[in-house]
């Protein structure tokens, strides 16, 4: 993972336009470890080019702590006056729940 750190460039002059010349920003970059049931997730948010944001936490140790957050936008509470179907897949086997309205 490479990361820039943007908020920590300086302003090192101006265009001809008035427009702030920005230095290079520093780089960090190492291994990041993610939980195994986030990579999916995050190949998928990825590949379809959806907003994320990345949150670097340098611990007194000197490690980098990264916090990633997703915005999956306003969820809908669900409408369970008809009931509710659902679906479980697991490696070893398919679920399926059919609950009535009246549960």
């Amino acid at each position: 993972m490479a990361a820039t750190i943007s908020h920590l460039s300086e302003k090192v002059g101006e265009d001809a336009l008035g427009r702030s010349k920005m230095s290079h920003a520093p780089r960090v970059e190492g291994r990041l470890w993610l939980s195994e049931k986030y990579r999916d997730l995050l190949r998928m948010w990825l590949t379809m080019k959806l907003p994320y944001t990345v949150e670097l936490v340098r611990t007194p140790e000197g490690r980098y702590i990264v916090h990633l957050t997703f915005d999956f936008g306003v969820v809908r509470e669900p409408d369970f006056t008809k009931g509710c179907l659902a679906l479980d897949t697991n490696p070893d086997g398919v679920a399926l729940c059919n609950v009535s309205a009246l549960g």
